[in-house]
């Protein structure tokens, strides 16, 4: 599969994930689309620096700084992807003790 369409295909995903949280009402549903929603986005990412040759990133914390170093996103935009990093890594690794009103805001 070419490069674009790689990327042009998880964005769809990402789309996709994105209107199924819409209806979703159940809090594990919202935590768990959530957290796949995150990865995505953070798989998009790492797509994107392969593509453009980019320096790979020490862990997924860092995707969005070398984004905003290859010119993709801004300073911001990169800030709330490292804070999306450490919301997905909560929800996998701690997920007993998971803040639900966090998790609901970021949704």
């Amino acid at each position: 599969m070419k490069i674009i369409e790689r990327l042009e295909r998880q964005a769809e995903l990402i789309r996709e994930f994105v209107e199924e949280l819409r209806g979703e009402v159940s809090y594990r549903g919202i935590e768990r689309l959530v957290q796949v929603i995150i990865q995505a986005l953070l798989d998009l990412g790492l797509m994107t620096i392969a593509a453009l040759r980019g320096r790979k990133p020490r862990g997924y914390s860092e995707v969005g700084s070398v984004l905003h170093e290859l010119g993709i996103i801004n300073r911001e935009q990169a800030e709330l992807l490292k804070a999306m990093a450490g919301l997905r890594s909560m929800l996998v690794h701690m997920y007993a003790h998971v803040n639900k009103e966090k998790v609901l805001e970021a949704s």
